[in-house]
């Protein structure tokens, strides 16, 4: 965008691959952008941004919504998720409000004003940061406002604020200082759903900077992933095609109803000088409403054309990958996250005992099993689920105690918990089981694919197994009743394990 379009004067764009409609107090505008970085790789995508500026009758400011979108021709590549560049450059050069509220700063400061804002139906996320009792937060607020903004208000909380904030909502409500809260849309104070909205204590916070970076850029992915998810989203922000067709249709409506009322006037015309008027002017109406059908039909061509481009440009995701991305967004926003779950009991009860995790009596609960209660440690991926609910093992509790093993010790060990390694160790060896890397199977040709699993924009390796212990007479078995793997692999930005399958072995050399 040139400059002078920040200062509110004219300007002129080349779009390049792109469109622009308007009409009705509605301006709407499509581009794509070409990935210049991935062109070396023989790699074509394009980013898609649209815009739609509308002015609302008796309302002092515009409105204003963005999509971003990308496509690709090759699947698996990555890409980073973030608030579109122009909505971020908006915000910081002509300013921009989100649900009414017009200087967020005093929010931290004013106790009202913030349950005020928590309480709203309708609005984005909140994040809250509470300052510890120094004035210090272990986050960069400026770093989550520019990631978050248009996707979820940032607030810098005084640890003065929070205590009476907590004075004022209780505990399981509250963020104490020091830590950081998520509340989501629809916070209502009176009921008991708290844990709906995750919370972060001072104790749990990262403090490497590297770690810091990565905990700030997966709240963002949240906020992100909700933004995409939304069941409203084309009320909320419609896309160019959906505006064009609308702004196309009403056109057609007053051109016909142009001619209706000029072919009214003809017939209703008393003197042959009326009649010669009013047919010219039905004539004119009539001109104006092919020219309206031809314009419609050529959009319709161009659209047809546009979505023949898209879908040559898009790969087609299989029903694994899909039910991934389902699964993975549910998990994200999962009520039950072990970590937080324990804390809002610790603010509830003080120290009250954590309830033991149940251990099932068949793989037919699995998958929600893990969600339940591992959300932010164990992924069993769909295919994983449905080869344990085919599976003939037969000490179906020995399989979900490996899998808490994953989500508790080994994860712990991951994560570089103190005296997690000794514990791990131990944790091993009371179950007779190793954590192994699959080996050659990786690079064997034959076998390899089913080492590959869809995960988040691509796809991943499962390269690690747990399995029973040498010297144990499950280790040297063949018999799916009697021995197991489980074949898993560590997401690194997330810190947790993701099951890719179980309990049966997978094909190799040394299977087949």
């Amino acid at each position: 965008m040139p400059s002078v379009a920040y200062d509110g004067r004219s300007f002129s764009l080349a779009l390049g691959n792109g469109a622009a409609v308007s009409g009705q107090g509605i301006w709407a505008l499509r581009f794509d952008t070409a990935d210049e970085k991935l062109k070396e790789d023989g790699i074509e995508r394009r980013w898609r941004t649209e815009v739609v500026l509308a002015r609302i009758a008796r309302e002092p400011m515009a409105h204003l919504s963005l999509r971003l979108s990308v496509v690709t021709t090759t699947p698996g590549v990555p890409f980073g998720r973030t608030a579109p560049k122009l909505l971020r450059t908006l915000a910081s050069e002509q300013g921009l409000v989100f649900d009414g509220v017009t200087d967020l700063e005093n929010y931290g400061a004013d106790l009202e004003l913030l349950v005020q804002l928590l309480e709203q139906p309708e609005r984005r996320p909140v994040i809250l940061v509470a300052e510890d009792d120094a004035g210090r937060v272990t986050v960069n607020v400026d770093r989550l406002k520019n990631g978050a903004i248009g996707f979820a208000h940032v607030v810098r909380v005084p640890s003065v604020t929070a205590r009476a904030f907590i004075r004022e909502v209780g505990g399981r409500w509250a963020v104490f200082p020091g830590g950081i809260r998520i509340y989501y849309p629809g916070v209502d104070f009176s009921e008991s759903q708290f844990r709906a909205h995750p919370f972060w204590s001072l104790a749990s916070m990262p403090r490497e900077s590297s770690d810091i970076r990565r905990f700030e850029q997966r709240l963002i992915y949240r906020l992100l992933a909700m933004s995409v998810n939304r069941t409203d989203i084309d009320d909320l922000a419609p896309s160019f095609g959906a505006v064009d067709a609308m702004l196309r249709e009403a056109q057609l409506l007053a051109a016909a109803r142009a001619s209706e009322e000029a072919q009214a006037k003809a017939e209703a015309a008393s003197t042959m000088q009326e009649k010669w008027a009013a047919q010219q002017e039905q004539l004119d109406t009539l001109h104006v409403e092919v020219s309206s059908l031809k314009g419609e039909l050529q959009a319709v061509k161009e659209r047809s054309r546009e979505v023949v481009q898209d879908r040559d440009m898009a790969y087609d995701a299989n029903e694994e990958y899909t039910a991934e991305i389902e699964r993975l967004q549910g998990q994200l926003y999962g009520l039950g996250a072990k970590v937080r779950a324990l804390e809002g009991k610790l603010l509830e009860r003080g120290d009250a005992t954590v309830q033991a995790v149940p251990i099932p009596s068949s793989f037919n609960e699995l998958a929600g099993w893990a969600e339940t209660y591992y959300p932010d440690r164990l992924v069993v991926l769909p295919k994983a689920a449905r080869a344990a609910k085919k599976s003939v093992y037969d000490d179906v509790a020995h399989i979900y105690q490996c899998l808490m093993l994953l989500a508790d010790e080994y994860v712990d060990y991951r994560r570089g918990e103190p005296g997690a390694q000794m514990k791990y160790q131990d944790a091993c060896s009371h179950l007779r089981v190793e954590v192994t890397p699959v080996g050659a199977a990786l690079d064997n040709r034959k076998y390899r694919d089913q080492f590959r699993t869809p995960y988040k924009s691509g796809y991943s390796e499962i390269d690690l197994h747990l399995s029973p212990a040498p010297g144990t007479s499950e280790r040297g078995s063949y018999d799916p009743k009697r021995t197991y793997r489980i074949y898993f692999f560590w997401d690194e930005e997330n810190e947790f394990v993701v099951v890719g399958s179980l309990p049966a072995h997978l094909t190799t050399s040394l299977t087949n």
